[in-house]
């Protein structure tokens, strides 16, 4: 599964990447929340063996996979808490 959510993520990243113009910016913004999300989600399943929670809050799924990875990067921390809103 984690493999799975990790390919998505990875198409979503690249769509959101096509959206970037002034009339798709809202487009590219959801794109992106999905492909973090499916990254975390990922992670998630890699890191804990378990199954992650299934909603829309990533800066919670980001908390949980910290525990398991001591930590996460300072960028993907700032990256989580200005997406969050988005969705």
């Amino acid at each position: 599964m984690s493999q799975r959510l990790w390919r998505q993520a990875e198409r979503d990243l690249a769509i959101a990447g096509r959206l970037l113009d002034p009339e798709g910016y809202y487009g590219a913004a959801n794109f992106a929340h999905q492909a973090a999300e499916k990254a975390l989600k990922a992670a998630f399943w890699y890191l804990r063996a378990e199954e992650p929670p299934w909603n829309h809050d990533i800066v919670r799924c980001a908390a949980l996979v910290a525990e398991r990875a001591r930590g996460l990067p300072d960028t993907v921390e700032a990256a989580v808490e200005q997406m969050q809103p988005l969705f």
